[in-house]
């Protein structure tokens, strides 16, 4: 055998093996894309839950079905309010230690507020502790709220201050740890109407008024604050825009969901099993030619599976002569000579980086991971939706040394990418006899002299 028959058959095994490394490669494409748009909408579904949790609590306070278990204490104030939390933090060192005990009960005793109570919520089933307090503020009188709802119940309210009472929940159930969460209940006779946060009201499908229609906006935080204790007042946030809705409509929006999602109807008096069922079955598992996986595992598997098929496609890659290719096979570098083949033997060429591409974004968004810049925390999620949150205090971040090991990786895998595909864009240059840019100055030639011609016909014929 001669050196160039040597040298033809390693080229024409060389392209065999790299032609297969491409169907690997596409393969593990669709089944990571297929895993993770599972796990997004797990993802999605356990975040409609987490709101249903809230949801479900205000409608349990709101009929008063919860249960009572003190008169709510300056001392629980810190759990519920951010400001209080802050002032609480004042009192202690960077290690934890309590500098001024006596002037941290002076500023937080022990004594019950006269309209606050505190309950038990075991409601919040999403979330891992067990049981998310609630505290709860009536006002005190002097004041009347008027205002009107219109989605699914149209109400014209007239609330005096006292019949209206502030839900705040525990902050260690709140996703945002720098924030808290409050609602306003106003009663109304055997009518009542909330007033929910807009973050919550986008969150929940149905929820939000249908276009071009709006809730009524709660626009007297500052008239509702001035009605709490006044030793309260200085610790109440609220800071977030409120929509009014009758609590009837937000019964109804969470039937509705429920019926939409379980494909079954259900009547009013069944919301509490249609609560029940929605929780049920929320571990996703994939199926994958009647072969189970866990989709969170496949998905933190997935950059070693990649980086493995980059780095031998890029060992392959980088054998080949850069020249033109001795081979009487089919290969897309050489089945470019039109424009269209060549663009797409440069697109063919751009594949390894794409897939790349699509797998970290799809490693980052299923697995709702984030970095931290300006002080602010960044996502894909984020830059998709526009929402940067303050980024929260370490014992609220969890620490993905996977993650952190694959992003040190990324240049490397980059390196390796950019090797790869200048190597496939030289081959698909050396094999084709078409150059773009020709073609194109020629056939834009060719048009401007139809168009003048049309034009010249044009003009004669006036």
């Amino acid at each position: 055998m001669t050196s160039q028959e040597k040298s033809t058959k390693l080229v024409d095994n060389l392209i065999s093996s790299i032609a297969n490394l491409y169907l690997l490669l596409l393969s593990f494409l669709f089944i990571y894309l297929y895993a993770g748009t599972l796990q997004i909408q797990h993802n999605n579904k356990n975040a409609v839950l987490e709101t249903l949790d809230k949801l479900n609590m205000i409608r349990a306070t709101a009929h008063g079905s919860l249960r009572e278990i003190r008169p709510l204490r300056y001392s629980d104030l810190p759990n519920f309010f951010a400001r209080a939390a802050n002032v609480q933090n004042d009192f202690y060192t960077p290690s934890g230690y309590l500098m001024n005990a006596e002037k941290l009960n002076k500023t937080f005793p022990e004594r019950a507020i006269e309209t606050g109570k505190l309950f038990s919520n075991n409601l919040m089933r999403t979330q891992s502790i067990s049981d998310c307090y609630i505290a709860t503020l009536d006002l005190e009188p002097g004041h009347s709220f008027q205002f009107a709802t219109f989605m699914y119940v149209g109400r014209v309210f007239n609330v005096p201050s006292e019949r209206v009472t502030v839900v705040t929940l525990n902050r260690n159930c709140v996703e945002e740890p720098k924030e808290e969460f409050s609602v306003f209940i106003f009663k109304e006779g055997s009518n009542t109407a909330v007033a929910i946060p807009k973050s919550l009201e986008r969150a929940f499908p149905g929820l939000s008024a249908p276009n071009p229609f709006k809730h009524s906006r709660f626009r007297t935080i500052e008239v509702l604050k001035a009605f709490l204790p006044t030793d309260v007042q200085r610790y109440a946030d609220f800071e977030q825009e409120f929509d009014l809705i009758h609590l009837q409509a937000i019964e109804k929006v969470m039937l509705r969901y429920a019926s939409d999602v379980l494909n079954r109807r259900f009547i009013p008096s069944e919301l509490d099993d249609a609560i029940a069922k929605l929780y049920e079955d929320k571990k996703e598992v994939a199926n994958f030619f009647g072969v189970h996986l866990d989709i969170l595992l496949l998905l933190r598997l997935g950059p070693v599976v990649l980086f493995g098929l980059t780095f031998e496609l890029w060992r392959r890659v980088r054998l080949l002569p850069s020249v033109k290719l001795n081979t009487d096979q089919l290969w897309f570098p050489m089945d470019a000579n039109d424009v269209l083949g060549k663009i797409t033997a440069y697109l063919m060429s751009l594949f390894p980086a794409l897939a790349t591409l699509a797998t970290y974004a799809t490693f980052a968004y299923a697995q709702e991971l984030g970095t931290r810049f300006g002080g602010r925390r960044i996502s894909i999620q984020g830059l998709l939706e526009g929402d940067f949150p303050l980024w929260p205090g370490a014992e609220w971040v969890h620490d993905d040394r996977w993650a952190h090991f694959w992003w040190l990786m990324l240049p490397i895998h980059c390196i390796m990418l950019t090797v790869t595909t200048s190597k496939l864009m030289r081959l698909v240059n050396s094999n084709s006899e078409v150059r773009i840019g020709s073609v194109v100055r020629r056939d834009s030639r060719a048009l401007w002299r139809w168009l003048r011609k049309m034009f010249r016909k044009g003009q004669d014929s006036v």
